[in-house]
């Protein structure tokens, strides 16, 4: 392999990896393929601003002109996506904080006041948003399940048997996956249009991130099969006849190993060497995951589960309470450590140590080429689901995520030069309290709200409500809202009029704060309540259900755990910070209402890549 100069590089850190093309080596020519913070938890659990009832105002990316000793960009940007990370972590903690999640916070270009402004506030539309520039509505990832009408069933944003994952080609309930249900290229896409010697990798413990941060045809996507306990991609990125070839051979897949599985010898050299390290043993130890400080350092977090609401995520395999180790249910199921990894800090450890591998065996930011690493940290949200945003678990967790960013700041530091690279952070959402334990003063109706337990009841009062008999009634569906499957004798208006009633019984529940029909949010003009913009920009006619509804404050969707999927504050909040040199970025706080759907067209600004004139975001300014 040739090896390349040192350059300036991006690095973006997402919890997501994704493309179709295998690394490229470089020197050869490569073909793109036929894409303090201030407010506290508590002010960020109450009401706050309505997000997304407005657009702030942006300016046109991101840099000035290059002098005439300047390069035209960093050689190096690299992405970081912290998922479930809330804006307030950085009032909550920073003080605890010393690696690089306070480095960034402090020595970076830190917009306070950035949020996604859709509504469905999920990993999937998270990531597709922070690197295409879109909304979900238009870039077609609405939720990370929906239902697909012509199949009958809902369907994961990635799957795709077309793309068998790696080592499970004969699996018949391998689902695969692939970026095809992603609408539109990525960052990285315009990047390779612009170089198509520049590299760009996506890396994360969860597929969907990975894939859907990667764009059509990044170089590698990279993510963690759990019950294999290994990284590993599939044959959109590494189709089967590129084996074994000198192409390959160039971008870091295995050759001539007959002893490696198929999935090893399809897989890039420095992704299978770094399985067989045996990582995820080493870090979970003999103890599993213990606290990392005396439990006075923890003095600010609070009791947001108990074990009772945690047994229910046993099938984890985590025990419930300090320290974490394998659970009575993982070990009889023949589980190890490299099985449960991702629900402990160690996963996103072990996900940054593979990012510097393919900084280092990939040569990036080390020529004229601008390169992109994005890089997601699943394990926030893993971690918040199961325990809730501001348990104890989750203060370590953080605690751990900053030493270990700080690591690897310092080792790209050495490897490409700080002068070379701008290091992006941001969150895909935000994250909910645990609603037996969500503060009554602010969110008096918190509780759970069930759809499929729920709603069914209220279409026999919807359907008296329009007049309708049985030969018009519908089946529904639970996807990212309620669908609506009509018989033929059901005519438009029948199904208008019912979809009007349905949405009628929700909002008429103590737990729903609205619900919108398919046929408001695609009516001009649109209703004026508080929030129709955000579910406008969540709605896809040709993906979404007939109804979306929006449950009140402290009101999670499913039967067990916290989570998120609400544009309310904290759930839209997010940091956004640039850290580089002073040739690219203007450090400081900058508090002017921001949008993620901005970052795309900041990015490649900042790679000096072409942007799309439609895109719903603009160029934020760094300097």
């Amino acid at each position: 392999m040739s090896h390349r100069r040192a350059v300036p590089a991006v690095y973006i850190l997402t919890l997501a990896l994704a493309g179709p093309l295998a690394c490229k080596d470089k020197g050869s020519e490569g073909e793109a393929a036929s894409g303090s913070a201030g407010s506290s938890s508590a002010a960020q659990d109450s009401a706050g601003p309505e997000p997304g009832a407005s657009e702030p105002e942006t300016n046109q990316p991101g840099t000035s002109e290059p002098g005439a000793s300047e390069p035209a960009a960093p050689k190096l940007v690299v992405l970081v996506v912290v998922d479930q990370m809330r804006y307030d972590n950085y009032a909550r903690l920073d003080e605890q904080w010393t690696g690089g999640l306070h480095r960034l916070g402090a020595e970076g270009r830190f917009y306070t006041e950035a949020r996604h402004v859709h509504a469905l506030t999920e990993t999937g539309p998270g990531h597709a948003t922070l690197t295409t520039g879109m909304h979900p509505a238009h870039h077609g990832v609405i939720a990370n399940n929906w239902f697909d009408r012509a199949l009958g069933r809902k369907i994961n944003v990635v799957e795709d048997p077309e793309a068998p994952i790696l080592g499970h080609e004969d699996d018949e309930d391998s689902e695969g996956a692939s970026p095809r249900k992603l609408l539109r290229e990525a960052v990285g896409d315009w990047l390779h249009a612009a170089s198509p010697k520049s590299q760009v990798i996506s890396i994360s413990l969860k597929d969907r991130a990975a894939i859907l941060m990667g764009g059509q045809r990044p170089d590698a996507a990279i993510w963690y099969d759990d019950p294999v306990g290994a990284y590993t991609s599939s044959r959109y990125y590494y189709p089967s006849s590129d084996a074994g070839t000198d192409a390959s051979a160039d971008a870091g897949a295995n050759t001539g190993d007959e002893a490696a599985s198929p999935a090893a010898q399809a897989l890039p050299r420095w992704v299978s060497a770094f399985n067989e390290r045996g990582r995820a043993e080493k870090l979970y130890g003999e103890q599993g995951w213990q606290l990392s400080h005396p439990i006075p350092h923890y003095a600010s977090s609070r009791a947001d589960t108990d074990e009772a609401l945690v047994a229910t995520f046993n099938g984890y395999g985590l025990t419930t309470r300090f320290p974490h180790q394998l659970s009575a249910q993982a070990i009889e199921a023949g589980k190890g450590p490299r099985n449960v990894i991702r629900d402990t800090p160690f996963g996103d450890q072990m996900t940054l140590e593979l990012a510097s591998e393919a900084i280092e065996a990939l040569e990036l930011g080390t020529d004229e080429h601008p390169d992109l690493l994005m890089i997601s940290m699943s394990g926030g949200d893993y971690t918040g689901h199961r325990y809730g945003p501001h348990s104890v678990e989750t203060h370590d967790f953080y605690l751990r995520l900053d030493q270990a960013l700080g690591d690897f700041l310092e080792a790209l530091e050495g490897r490409v030069g700080a002068e070379n690279v701008v290091v992006v952070l941001t969150g895909d959402h935000g994250g909910g309290v645990m609603p037996e334990h969500a503060p009554a003063d602010t969110m008096p109706k918190h509780g759970r709200f069930v759809a499929k337990e729920a709603v069914p009841p209220m279409l026999d009062a919807a359907m008296a409500a329009a007049g309708l008999g049985a030969k018009q009634r519908p089946e529904l569906a639970f996807a990212e809202g309620v669908v609506m499957r009509f018989p033929a004798a059901a005519s438009e208006d029948d199904r208008k009029a019912l979809r009007a009633a349905l949405a009628e019984q929700l909002r008429a529940h103590e737990q729903i704060a609205d619900a919108w029909t398919a046929d408001e949010l695609t009516a001009d003009p649109p209703p004026t309540r508080p929030y129709t913009e955000a579910w406008i920009r969540s709605y896809n006619p040709e993906r979404s259900a007939d109804i979306l509804f929006q449950v009140e404050k402290g009101v999670y969707v499913y039967a067990q755990g916290a989570g998120h999927g609400t544009p309310y504050e904290y759930d839209q909040h997010v940091p956004l910070i640039f850290w580089g040199p002073a040739t690219w970025v203007s450090p400081g706080k900058v508090t002017t209402p921001v949008r993620t759907v901005d970052l795309a067209p900041t990015m490649a600004g900042l790679l000096a890549a072409p942007i799309p004139a439609d895109l719903d975001g603009a160029g934020l300014p760094l300097k």
